[in-house]
């Protein structure tokens, strides 16, 4: 499709040229709408199910309703730049690149970037029942739907990617299941940064037994001689058991579609996960290093006020994914 441009110098040429071009179209809607993203104009599902899962918690900050102008999300000034990797939870390739990848891209620029992750990949809908069939078989499906929740809950900062790429390492190192490691990762990132829900909602799961039959046996019944059988190991029960009540059920639906709907609106069609899109702009499989010196290109503040990684030169001669162009 079109010459073949390999050096990350020519990518970085092509996505400015781009990038232009969005900036005008975006200053031509602001002018028309008040100074307010078009992006911001759509209605966001994670907010939504958030609110469903905290129906108590009032929406600010980062999950504010669509209409909340970009300077109250990012103080420094310019919106975000929206990494997206679409991906599926037991694809290996998926799992390669969140494990190696998302937690150096978030260290290195995540005061300039929105990073995302929408699993849905090749998954196909069947038209005359509407029935859901993913690639890697029906598990798949159930995680993608508990990876989509632990977002909707953890949103502050990365909490949630720290659940998703702790559940991918099995996928990465042993080929395993996600799932079998998700209630274990839930439970540790509650530990360490404390629950997503509040301890009213703690108590109605007990009421709903919700932390009975399910929490014993995916995690084991806890006794005397369990060494984390405290507040922590708890309240992470709690939150596991929640959001695979969210998986399982209308929330998880909802997330999932939203997914769908994400992944056939991109143009041009992914061909194969995982698939990068920064800002729009399709970068295939690329590399930790060419997402950074993209996303690095496409942010409009200031010089001053990039991130260190943003200011080192790329290296001219790194390769680009396969099949962008």
């Amino acid at each position: 499709m079109g010459f073949p441009i390999r050096s990350l110098a020519g990518l970085l040429l092509l996505s400015l040229f781009c990038f232009s071009l969005q900036a005008a179209a975006s200053d031509a809607f602001s002018s028309k709408e008040g100074h307010r993203s078009p992006k911001l104009s759509s209605r966001n599902p994670q907010a939504a199910v958030r609110q469903s899962l905290h129906p108590k918690e009032p929406v600010s900050g980062a999950d504010a309703p669509p209409s909340t102008p970009t300077s109250a999300r990012w103080p420094l000034g310019p919106r975000p730049v929206r990494v997206t990797l679409f991906g599926e939870s037991r694809c290996p390739f998926c799992a390669d690149w969140l494990v190696k990848n998302s937690q150096p891209l978030t260290e290195q620029i995540g005061e300039i970037i929105e990073f995302r992750v929408v699993e849905f990949g090749n998954a196909r809908r069947n038209e005359t029942t509407g029935a859901l069939s993913c690639q890697h078989g029906p598990l798949e499906c159930e995680a993608n739907a508990a990876f989509a929740c632990a977002r909707a809950a953890f949103s502050s900062s990365y909490r949630w990617l720290n659940v998703v790429t702790c559940s991918e390492r099995d996928v990465f190192e042993h080929a395993a299941d996600p799932l079998k490691a998700f209630d274990a990762c839930v439970v540790e990132e509650v530990r360490r940064g404390g629950s997503p829900f509040g301890k009213e909602e703690e108590e109605e799961d007990e009421e709903k037994g919700l932390l009975g039959e399910e929490r014993e046996s995916r995690l084991g019944s806890p006794d005397d001689s369990d060494p984390v059988g405290d507040d922590g190991e708890r309240a992470g029960r709690a939150a596991a058991a929640r959001l695979r009540a969210c998986a399982s059920g209308d929330e998880g639906a909802a997330l999932i579609a939203e997914a769908e709907r994400e992944t056939a609106s991109l143009r041009p069609r992914h061909t194969f996960v995982p698939w990068v899109v920064v800002d729009g702009l399709p970068l295939g499989d690329a590399s930790l290093e060419a997402t950074r010196a993209v996303a690095c290109a496409a942010w409009r503040g200031k010089r001053e006020a990039r991130p260190e990684a943003c200011l080192a030169a790329p290296g001219l001669g790194q390769q680009l994914p396969r099949s962008i162009f």
